[in-house]
This record gives structure tokens, sequence and C-alpha cells, in this order.
């Protein structure tokens, strides 16, 4: 039994559900107020104000697709309205984390003391019975599926939680309430063993001098227990789950984390009778009163959007996908015929050249100062047949150092001309996409003689640089090329979820970072200084030594696949960005204070300084990796949490994998 040494601290956290008087009638909630939860809501990007709370516990987007696919009766009045033009997401990034915003966090996502308690105290006092399909709650004297989802749904209950809170509270000692009960509750009887298994309290099994009934008893208290750590276990982690946030105290329903913390800190910070609450099934959490909390879970359980998402398990990430287990299955095999495929197209990739050729001969025409640069796995040696082609054009050949391309006055207008270029030859190119508003500027289009797709862009050579380093590293360690091509083929095979995935360029520096933390790379800033001549292009240092003594890695590559997956399972991407330029972590918050970054750092600190309008780097996103040039670049920012959740789990899974192999 799990010791709780100060009662008084436990009766005071149950206090606070004495404030409920009554409990509202959640099985009389009505199909349309289920159903068509959203009267009179509008719909906006960052967050909603919702009159009708008794739907606020689902997310807005998703409640909204799964009542279209299951086309449930909803009355006009209560249809949500969406403003017709389109908003740019980029602004719910403006917003810089502070130190009270990373306690916010941290506090949010702590489990609360008082539902800590009633997850130990339930578990304690329930047992497993008939041959495991039944838990009995001596509690309410009822039995539940013994599922876990079941039966939490069923402890956080207003009426277990009632009768939890009456235990309690009427006995100083939770001894003298077991001995309570043992003398005069009948109900406290194990269904199998027949037994009264007050789990814990040693008298019980150790008077009864029955062998059998004892291994029993001990059967039930492991099965239990091991249940509840199960428990336990991923609420320690459901940083990892959570989607979107609703504040039920104003009705208001948010998609990104950065403005529920901003709202909290402005309207509830230093408020006393808050808790904080979440749902794992439905990717959830929300903020409510402390006299509210002890039925807003049920009132959310019994919504039937909950339920749908409970029974289709749309958030829960299941087994390694088949493709990618056969793949760990044939580690030696698939590796070398990706090596030798990328070699054959890095050594003679003619539709590349075929490509660049043509591209260069429509352009020279109209600017005849124009220098082309390819970058990107076709250069660095991870390539596969149908991968794209990468191209910096630098259309007055004084671009490669440009610092700022969004102030570059001519972008637009060379971009303009390009696509006419390229859309007056048709029978070449298919131009297919011009993207002016992003980071980088692109145009994507497609070489209809080779099929290649192509993207050009115009910023600065800052990618070109990236590719000269990846590709250096690469020739000096195959053992890192070849791991990088396994990866990138694995997790295509995963088909984690989420619109925005783990690029392949994000990916490629996990790798190179993990044999960073192994010490067969040195980390980015000892290539810097090794070079020690300064090459800055758009502000950031990129003067790196690019002869990289060869690296000798004593270990095989299944060794070393299966302690990547191990590292990047169990890594905590809630607290550490990843940074190759120093070959290691740092935390979170010191990207707040930054005068607490490495020295390596201090081109990062002179940027941010430098104007109040440098974009900072994005602490707030699920994982973090930072570029090992533009030092304000998190390269995975726009990953979601189910991503990175998906994408962690399937490390565990397929380091379990190799373990059996090996």
């Amino acid at each position: 039994m799990a010791t709780i040494s100060n009662w008084k601290e436990l009766i005071r956290n149950f206090m606070a559900l004495t404030f409920v008087q009554e409990e509202p009638n959640i099985d009389t909630i009505s199909l349309e107020q289920s159903v068509a939860p959203y009267s009179e809501v509008i719909q906006q990007p960052t967050h909603c104000k919702i009159k009708d709370d008794s739907n606020l516990y689902i997310p807005n987007d998703v409640y909204t697709e799964i009542n279209k696919l299951l086309q449930w009766p909803m009355n006009v009045k209560n249809k949500i309205r969406k403003k017709c033009k389109k908003k740019n997401y980029t602004h719910n990034f403006d917003t810089t984390y502070t130190i009270e915003l990373l306690k916010i966090e941290e506090k949010i996502f702590t489990i609360s003391k008082m539902i800590e308690i009633i997850i130990i105290k339930s578990f304690e006092f329930s047992c497993i019975c008939k041959k495991n399909k039944i838990r009995y709650c001596f509690f309410c004297k009822q039995s539940v599926l013994n599922n876990l989802q079941r039966f939490y749904e069923h402890i956080r209950s207003f009426n277990h939680v009632q009768n939890l809170k009456k235990t309690i509270l009427d006995h100083e000692c939770l001894d003298i309430t077991i001995k309570f009960m043992e003398e005069t509750n009948k109900y406290w009887k194990c269904h199998e063993c027949e037994i009264l298994l007050l789990k814990y309290h040693k008298s019980v099994h150790q008077r009864d001098k029955n062998k059998n009934y004892n291994k029993i008893f001990l059967k039930c208290y492991e099965e239990s227990k091991n249940q509840r750590n199960h428990l336990m276990k991923e609420f320690d982690n459901y940083w990892y789950n959570i989607q979107t946030y609703a504040c039920v105290p104003c009705k208001v329903q948010f998609k990104f984390k950065l403005n529920f913390l901003n709202h909290i800190h402005i309207s509830h910070n230093t408020e006393q009778d808050i808790i904080y609450d979440f749902c794992i099934p439905c990717a959830i959490l929300w903020i409510v009163k402390k006299d509210k909390c002890c039925y807003s879970f049920s009132i959310h359980c019994g919504n039937i959007m909950h339920k749908f998402l409970v029974n289709s398990s749309d958030f829960v990430i299941g087994e390694l996908p088949s493709r990618a287990k056969e793949l760990l299955e044939h580690v030696e095999e698939t590796t070398e015929n990706l090596f030798l495929l990328s070699e054959a197209i890095l050594k003679s990739d003619l539709t590349k050249e075929k490509l660049l050729k043509q591209l260069t001969s429509l352009l020279s025409s109209v600017f005849p100062k124009l220098k082309i640069y390819p970058f990107g796995s076709r250069i660095t040696g991870l390539a596969f047949a149908s991968s794209d082609i990468d191209v910096f054009i630098d259309c007055e050949g004084d671009a490669y150092e440009y610092n700022e391309c969004d102030k570059f006055p001519s972008l637009t207008y060379y971009m303009d001309i390009i696509k006419k270029c390229l859309q007056n030859d048709k029978d070449i190119w298919d131009v297919q996409e011009i993207l002016k508003k992003t980071k980088v500027p692109i145009i994507r289009l497609r070489h209809r003689q080779t099929g290649l797709q192509c993207d050009i862009s115009f910023s600065n050579g800052l990618s070109v640089e990236n590719t000269k380093l990846i590709k250096s590293i690469n020739e000096a360690c195959p053992s890192c090329r070849k791991l990088i091509l396994f990866v990138k083929k694995w997790l295509s095979c995963c088909s984690l979820p989420g619109l925005n995935c783990i690029t392949n360029y994000a990916l490629t520096w996990l790798v190179i970072f993990y044999l960073q933390i192994q010490k067969f790379l040195p980390s980015i800033n000892t290539l810097i200084k090794r070079k020690n001549k300064s090459r800055r292009i758009s502000g950031w240092e990129t003067g790196v030594d690019h002869e990289i003594l060869d690296v000798v890695v004593n270990k095989s590559f299944i060794q070393l696949l299966r302690e990547f997956f191990t590292f990047y399972g169990h890594f905590n991407y809630r607290d550490y960005v990843i940074c190759p330029l120093i070959g290691d972590t740092v935390e979170k918050k010191n990207f707040i204070d930054i005068f607490t970054l490495p020295e390596a750092m201090d081109l990062y600190i002179e940027y941010i300084q430098k104007s109040v309008n440098n974009e900072s780097f994005r602490i707030d996103s699920s994982i973090c990796i930072q570029d090992p040039y533009e030092l304000s670049h998190n390269l995975t920012k726009a990953v979601a949490p189910i991503t990175l959740r998906a994408f962690k789990q399937y490390c565990k899974l397929s380091a379990n994998i190799l373990d059996n192999i090996l």
C-alpha cells in the first residue's frame, strides 16, 4: 500500500470535493446537447468561445469532422459559423515564451494531487475477478469491465469520488477504515477467491493458512499494482498526448498551447481554486474550478464524441506498421541495397545534370550573371531514385551571402520573371506552385523529360552550405550515411500521423546529433574552431573545416541502429533542445534567458538583441532541433504532438525488435 504520511494533507485535498452539494444529472443530458454542442459558436484559428460547455472538452476540428462523417442530426440554429476568409496561422507563433509561461506549462502538465490520490486509493480497494474480465470496486460495491479506460472513467465518476471522499473524511486513519469495513461490510470479498481482499492489509492473508488463497491474493494484488503503475506512467508523460486546450470557467477552447498559457497567465494565474484535468483518448486538457472538478470529467465521459474517440482510438498510437517491422527484420540487406542505390545516384546522376543544364540554358539568357547551386539529398549521397532536386538560384550572382532575404527588393520581381520563362517553355517545365510568403520563397515545378520534382529557392546560400557540411560528414563517416538512409526509409514506412511530419533534413540532424552524443562525430562548433576562418551568410557562421578525419565506429550497424532508436525513444523532448552546433542538449529555459546559453551561441544572442523583429528560436513546439547554422531556426517547429508521440513510441518498439535480433 502506498502510504501517505500526512493524513491532514490528504483530507485537505479532498475537502475541495465537499463544496459540491449535488450531482448534476449526467445521464439525462439530451442527445441534442451532446450532438449539437456549439450553438452560437464562432470558429477561430486560435481559440473560440463556447456558450454551451457540455462539449467544451472535445477539440472543435475533431468534433466538426466526425460530425460530418457520422451525419448526425444537427439543429440548423446550432450550426458552426465560420469566417469566410482564411487566416494565416503563423501569427500564433508571434508570442515569445517567458519564464512565467514555462512555469505554468510545468504546472498544467503535472497531474494534480487530488487525481493522483483518487487513482492510488481506487486501485488499492478494487480486485480483479472472474478470469480477469471484471474488476470489482469496493467503494461503490460495483463491478466494472477490467479495462483500464473503463475503470479510470469509473473512478473519476462523481459517485465514486463521493464514496471515496466519504471513506477518507469519515475516518482519521485508513487503518480504522479498513478494520471497520472488515467487520461490517460483507461486500469486501473477492469474487474469485472468496476471502476478504483488503489488499495491503497484511493481517488478512497472514491469518489465512490456505496457501492457495494467498497465491490467488498475490496474483490479484500484482495485477492490480501493474495496471495502476502503467496508468500512472502514462499520466507522467501526458505532455506528449495533448493537442487541444480549454478553459471551462471562461468557456474558451484553444488550438495552440501558447495561447492557452497566455490566457491562464492573464486570467487565472493568481487563482488558487482551479485544477487542470485531461483526457488522453480525446487529446485535450482543460482548466476547471475545484468545486466542479469531481463531475467535470463525468460530463466529458458522457459525451457521445468522447465515446466515439475511445472506441475508434484515433489518438492512440498502435503497433509498429508491418512494413517497418519487415524492414527491421532485414537490416543488413536493406542497408546495403539503400547504400548502393544512393551511391549510384551520387556518382552518375544524369537526370540531375540534364535538368540543371536545361534550367541554366533557359535562364542565363535573361540573367547573364546567373549562378545555380544544387543542394539537398542528391548532393549529400542520401537520395533515392524518386528524390527531388533542390536548387538555389542567384540571379545577379551576388545573393549567396545576402542577409535577410525578406528585405531583398527584387525577390518578387525575379520570381515573376522566372515563372514566366518556365511557363513559356511548357514542353519541358510544369510549374506547379509559387510560394512567395514562406520563410524561404520557392517555385515548385516538374521537369517533364526526367519526371524529377524540383524546388527553386531564392533566399541565400545557407542551404547550400548545409549540404556541403552533411556531405563532408557522410564522406568521413559511412556509418552515418547508412544510418540516415535506413532511418529515412524506416520513417517512410511508419506513416506518422499529423499534417507536418519530421522532414528528411531534420532526420539527418537527429542521426548526426546521436553520433555526436556517442562521441563518434565532432560538434559543428569544433569544426568552426578548427577552420578558424569566418564566413557568414545572412549573419550566421558557416566557416567550418570540411576536411573531417575518417571516423571509426567500433559498433556493428544493427547495434548502432538499436541504440539510435533507444536514445530517441526515451529522449526528454519536453525540457530539452537538440543542438548539433555544440553536440549536446540545451534546456529550453536557457532560450528564454539567452545570457545563460553556451558561448558557442553568441551569434544567436547578438541576433536577438539586434532587432525586436527577429524571430526567436521556437521552444513551444513538441520537438526542438536547432539548425547548426541558422541558430534561430527550429527544424521541427511545425511537428504536432501526436506525430512526436508516434515517433517516440515507434522508436521504442523498433529498439525492442532489434533487441530480440541481437
